[in-house]
């Protein structure tokens, strides 16, 4: 945790860390992975792109999830200070709605961490191991649900039907657009209580 940037213990451990020590004291979470893929055949990362993982993190109190981002130490809060979730942090930055980065430690606003999540926006998923009672040693990325856009879709598609694309391309598109799709209502639906074994 004390390496910074290079060699550290990577998002995604983080975030797996950070949820299941907030479960563990009673408050549901849950890593969520944010990816940007480019379908922009023109594009030099097509078919690649810059990932993050965050907790998203259920508040009973606000009845709301909120994202809290381990790797950078800090949460989206909008300009009421109202922290936000995923779904909301998309939205904004697609609106041009202004929200803000806060540290946890100065409770300071601040860009720290934002350009990490925004880069990432536009294709969320969760595992099927997040519920909990089949979830250890389930965490794969190939059994993820994914929140995916008509937009996302169609894109995917024409690329399969229209390009000569390399082996790994083509396979990586027929995973998404096979995997498994959930809303975005049942990405923030609240959490049903679990019953976690000792």
């Amino acid at each position: 945790f004390g390496k910074g940037a290079e060699g550290a213990i990577n998002c995604a451990n983080k975030s797996i860390l950070l949820s299941d020590a907030l479960t563990h004291i009673g408050i549901f979470a849950m890593p969520v992975a944010i990816t940007n893929w480019i379908f922009d055949t023109d594009s030099e990362v097509f078919m690649n792109g810059s990932s993050h993982v965050v907790a998203h993190v259920f508040l009973p109190e606000m009845s709301k999830w909120i994202v809290l981002d381990p790797s950078f130490n800090t949460y989206i809060v909008d300009d009421q200070l109202r922290p936000l979730n995923l779904i909301e942090i998309a939205a904004a930055n697609r609106d041009g709605e202004p929200f803000f980065s806060v540290d946890a430690n100065e409770k300071a606003l601040g860009s720290k961490g934002l350009a990490c999540l925004l880069c990432s926006l536009p294709h969320i998923q969760i595992w099927r191991g997040n519920d909990y009672s089949n979830r250890v040693g389930k965490f794969t990325w190939d059994t993820a649900y994914r929140v995916k856009s008509e937009k996302s879709l169609r894109q995917a598609e024409y690329l399969l039907k229209n390009h000569t694309l390399p082996d790994w391309q083509r396979v990586n598109l027929e995973s998404y657009l096979s995997s498994d799709k959930i809303s975005v209502d049942d990405l923030l639906t609240p959490p049903k209580l679990h019953i976690l074994e000792r």
